[in-house]
């Protein structure tokens, strides 16, 4: 951005509307859309200052031959957007801003083991949460962003080239306008897979793409397209430290389908550890299973359960995998079922 700088984020945010309101350039654009998704303070602030530039645009109107002279001079819009940057403050501090622009909203939605849960959103877009997972949703008029807090979810958005659409994992950035795609987040990595169009993948801190040459060669700047998967690991990014991520790779449909299996309570797996699949399976279940017996901790299973259905699960590894169980409260304990004892001698 050419303007100055200022210090408060209220100055920052009637900088950025009168830099915005004389036009910006590609990389202004990108700077300003880094500025917003920096701190969910910045989209308020922006969103504050723009109903005030709107009301005072509707008191010039009041008087077409000053407002028609004020509007061609230099820099005048600036100082009455830090102004009016103050007096949103203090209104806003009295009020709560009770009454916020239709394209405004903020919402934080979350899900328990055992539950997903779809969010409607008013764009038009949706998401749909996966068990244990929590999304924060803030729309402004200038950016729709969320924050993916924890767990998996997949994401539907309406687009609106004006008003792009951002999912923040800690130091990672998804950007889509119109699109579909789904993202995992573990401790320190996020799975990115689109279902539909195409999304930048970038550093929250300073927009980097993080696809390099290695997407779509057609694209300009790099995007991850329909039927592509990529794992950047590294998310908690630090001043020391950036986001990694592996090059893309497709996705067969058959591996599209497992892993999208959630949306349909299914949980799909291909030959996984036993441990594994007891993490995953408590991830969506009220019930928990565990692995009691540390012997059967790598015994390979996989197959398509029903979430939640604990018993049913616990049925097939009784039957076909040689294990016991047994039920403590709220959890059922798996262990090596006790060899027969042989028939004694008769009598």
């Amino acid at each position: 951005m050419s303007a100055r700088r200022p210090g408060s984020v209220d100055d920052q945010a009637a900088a950025w509307l009168g830099a915005r309101d004389g036009g910006l350039s590609d990389t202004q654009q990108a700077d300003f859309e880094r500025w917003l998704l920096a701190d969910r303070r910045h989209a308020d602030a922006f969103a504050r200052l723009e109903r005030c530039s709107q009301a005072l645009d509707r008191l010039a109107d009041l008087q077409p031959e000053r407002s028609v002279e004020r509007r061609h001079r230099p820099g005048w819009r600036w100082p009455a957007l830090a102004l009016a940057a103050a007096a949103a403050l203090a209104v806003g501090t009295f009020f709560g801003w009770r009454s916020p622009a239709p394209r405004d909203f903020a919402h934080v939605a979350a899900t328990a083991a055992g539950t997903a849960r779809t969010v409607p959103l008013p764009d038009g877009s949706e998401i749909v949460l996966n068990a244990d997972s929590e999304v924060a949703v803030a729309y402004g008029s200038a950016a729709r962003a969320v924050d993916l807090v924890r767990g998996e979810a997949h994401f539907k958005v309406a687009p609106e080239a004006r008003r792009p659409f951002t999912v923040r994992i800690g130091g990672v950035a998804v950007r889509a306008v119109g699109t579909a795609f789904n993202l995992r987040r573990h401790a320190d990595t996020v799975e990115v897979l689109v279902t539909h169009g195409r999304v930048d993948v970038q550093e929250t801190r300073d927009g980097r793409s993080l696809l390099g040459g290695a997407a779509a060669a057609t694209a300009d700047p790099p995007v991850l397209v329909a039927g592509q998967l990529m794992v950047v690991s590294g998310i908690a990014a630090t001043a020391a430290s950036r986001p990694v991520p592996t090059p893309p790779e497709t996705v067969a449909a058959p591996e599209m389908e497992r892993r999208l299996a959630w949306r349909e309570q299914r949980l799909e797996l291909g030959p996984t550890p036993l441990a594994q699949l007891v993490a995953e399976f408590n991830r969506t279940s009220p019930r928990r299973l565990v692995v009691a017996d540390p012997a059967i901790a790598q015994l390979s299973v996989g197959g398509a359960f029903r979430i939640g259905d604990a018993e049913t699960l616990v049925q097939l590894l009784e039957t076909n995998f040689d294990l016991a169980a047994e039920r403590r409260g709220n959890e059922i304990w798996l262990r090596r079922a006790a060899p027969a004892r042989p028939p004694g001698p008769r009598n």
